[in-house]
């Protein structure tokens, strides 16, 4: 996928930025990127929509979608275990910065390294499971990667040196992917789709 690609080659171009111009530069970099954005958006003519007052409904439908998530046993499970691996496991990226400059002792090469380790791990992930033909078996997958995850995680915090992280860190990312997005695919598979929203 594109978010996959840019996870790999992202961190790549951006240690080779921060060599070159530095971090300030790299702000300055991505500041001026966002003005793209803002043309865009400011380009943009679209007819504008009634708006529906949601009238206290917001609420209700919650609670409708709560119980019947309860009533479905694997759903319930797939969404408390999307909910524990996001919240446990999801924000390990956020911790590399500081893996690589104070665990490795490293700079923006060690982060790029790191950071694209984990992006190769996605991409490839979700390659795997595009060449999937049915959600047959996705349970088993989900298992496999949170095994994989957990193991991932642990090891990494054992990782002498950044050589060692990277593969490591391959895993983390692959088994992260492959994790949210199987569980997304058998959640949406398993619910009436007047449900999916």
């Amino acid at each position: 996928s594109l978010v996959n690609a840019g996870r790999l080659i992202g961190p790549v171009v951006a240690a080779a930025l921060v060599a070159v111009v530095g971090v300030g530069g790299c702000f300055a970099v991505d500041a001026a990127s966002y003005l793209a954005v803002i043309a865009s958006l400011l380009a943009m003519r679209v007819a504008p929509q009634p708006i529906r007052s949601a009238g206290g409904r917001v609420l209700s439908e919650l609670r409708q979608g709560l119980r019947y998530v309860h009533g479905l046993p694997l759903v319930e499970a797939l969404l408390l275990l999307l909910a524990a691996v996001s919240v446990l496991a999801g924000g390990y990226s956020a911790l590399l910065p500081a893996v690589a400059i104070g665990a490795f002792h490293g700079g923006p090469h060690a982060l790029g390294a790191l950071m694209g380790a984990a992006g190769a791990g996605a991409l490839v992930g979700v390659l795997l499971l595009a060449r999937r033909e049915s959600v047959r078996g996705l349970e088993k997958w989900i298992v496999r990667c949170g095994f994989g995850l957990g193991a991932g995680l642990i090891a990494l915090e054992a990782a002498p040196r950044v050589f060692v992280a990277v593969p490591i860190l391959f895993v983390v990312g692959m088994s992260l992917m492959v994790m949210w997005a199987s569980i997304n695919t058998r959640v949406q598979t398993l619910v009436a789709d007047d449900m999916l929203g």
